[in-house]
């Protein structure tokens, strides 16, 4: 026999029985969890608990739209070869991102940067900064209109800066290393 799942919540609901069936659910769940790893257990307490808040955001933006589904997800990388082969912004080229360098852990079969702390601080600095362009890229693919490719470099100018200033008294394995990118984005806005 075939028993419709929303016959069966009415029938609880009719009965009253929903708040001691969720009070009987919580002790089992509260039971169960106890056994498992902290980092586990955590996670699956979360989602449980997390659901009615995730369930009530998003009912409520669906509800009366009509709509079985919510918007489709839009995922984007964030990447150094989207920043270098500038896949993002079609009208941009390396050059203009003064970011045309390559990462040093890629040599010696991707373990270079494992033997040198200032291969290490390098491409964390390029990680840093090829992530703050695609932050751009990902903020100017939501505005409502466009933005003109001026002020995307502005913006991705500033950002770059803030992270040298920041990082300039941190990286100190290659004393060169934020100079020589200060200079690569001088030429870069040429």
């Amino acid at each position: 026999m075939l028993i419709h799942p929303g016959e069966v919540l009415r029938d609880m609901a009719a009965a009253d029985t929903l708040p001691q069936l969720d009070a009987a659910i919580d002790a089992i769940l509260v039971n169960k969890i106890r056994h498992l790893p902290a980092a586990l257990g955590q996670v699956i307490l979360l989602a449980y608990l997390g659901f009615a808040f995730y369930d009530v955001a998003t009912l409520t933006l669906t509800r009366g739209q009509g709509e079985a589904e919510m918007n489709p997800v839009k995922i984007d990388r964030i990447s150094p070869r989207d920043v270098i082969q500038g896949d993002v912004a079609k009208d941009e080229t390396p050059a203009d991102t003064g970011l045309s360098r390559r990462l040093k852990g890629e040599e010696f079969h991707h373990f270079a940067a494992f033997f040198s702390r200032a291969y290490r601080e390098h491409d964390y600095l390029m990680g840093r900064l090829h992530g703050a362009v695609r932050m751009v890229d990902l903020l100017i693919s939501t505005a409502p209109g466009a933005v003109p490719p001026q002020e995307r470099a502005s913006f991705t100018h500033a950002l770059f800066e803030a992270i040298l200033d920041e990082e300039q008294d941190k990286l100190t394995a290659d004393p060169e290393l934020i100079r020589a990118l200060r200079s690569e984005l001088v030429m870069g806005r040429d």
